[in-house]
C-alpha cells in the first residue's frame, strides 16, 4: 500500500482581479481511501461545523501522466500561449 501525500494550493484568478485559493491535503492510500475520506470529513465538520460540498468521488478515464517537472512546464507554457492567442483573437473580433 502506498501513502504518498501532499498539501496542494490552487491559486485561481478572479475576473475582477485578485485571486482565490483552494488548499487540499491529498493522499494516495488505495483501498483505505473511502474510510479516510469520511474520517477527514468528520474531523473538518467537528472543527468548522460545516463541510460545504461534502465528500466527492472523482474518477478519471486514464492514468495520471508520468511527466517530469520540466516536461509539465513545457506543456503548461504551450497551453498558456494558446490561451493568450485565443483571448487576443476574441478581443480583436469583439
Amino acid at each position: 500500500m502506498s501513502a504518498d501525500n501532499g498539501v496542494y494550493i490552487a491559486k485561481i484568478p478572479l475576473v475582477g482581479g485578485g485571486a482565490e485559493y483552494r488548499v487540499r491535503h491529498c493522499q494516495n492510500i488505495e483501498e483505505l481511501a473511502v474510510e479516510y475520506a469520511w474520517e477527514l470529513y468528520k474531523k473538518i465538520l467537528e472543527e468548522s461545523g460545516i463541510v460545504e460540498y461534502g465528500v466527492s468521488s472523482i474518477e478519471f478515464d486514464c492514468p495520471l501522466p508520468n511527466w517530469s517537472r520540466k516536461e509539465a512546464n513545457k506543456i503548461i507554457d504551450k497551453a498558456w500561449v494558446l490561451f493568450q492567442k485565443e483571448r487576443d483573437i476574441k478581443d480583436i473580433i469583439t
